[in-house]
């Protein structure tokens, strides 16, 4: 099934080199665990859209193309793909919580100005080009 995933830009290139990691109970957690400990995924992007808060300034001159997307102006989410195992992860309204980051793989990339709607949107009704992905996951 598919779950979206908002980090601050600043974590973004570890994340793409090595994947969403369950940094539980380390140093680097970010936020709390009141669900367990886990990889934190909201159903819906307006979820992780909280979570993709860029308080620290590194790379204040982040450029492509033209546009800047310094973390003071853009905001990261991930569309990912989760192994359908209810049994081995946490559902609470919104969140998905997964222990397991082998069950977890980052599919696509989506950034935003930072402060703009993403209208809530769920990620299971995310309508993905035939072709783009080899068999889409299922609910």
């Amino acid at each position: 099934f598919w779950a979206w995933h908002g980090s601050a830009m600043m974590s973004w290139h570890l994340i793409l080199r090595t994947g969403l990691r369950n940094l539980s109970g380390t140093s680097l957690q970010q936020f709390g665990a009141a669900y367990g400990s886990g990889v934190y995924f909201g159903k819906s992007s307006n979820v992780s859209t909280g979570y993709a808060s860029n308080t620290f300034q590194n790379w204040p001159h982040l450029e492509f193309d033209g546009v800047n997307l310094s973390p003071s102006t853009t905001m990261c989410l991930a569309l990912c793909e989760i192994i359908n195992r209810p049994e081995d992860f946490t559902s609470v309204n919104p969140y998905y919580v997964v222990p397991n980051e082998d069950f977890i793989t980052t599919r696509f990339i989506f950034l935003f100005p930072k402060g703009a709607s993403t209208k809530a949107c769920n990620a299971m009704g995310v309508k993905i080009p035939k072709g783009l992905i080899e068999k889409p996951p299922k609910a």
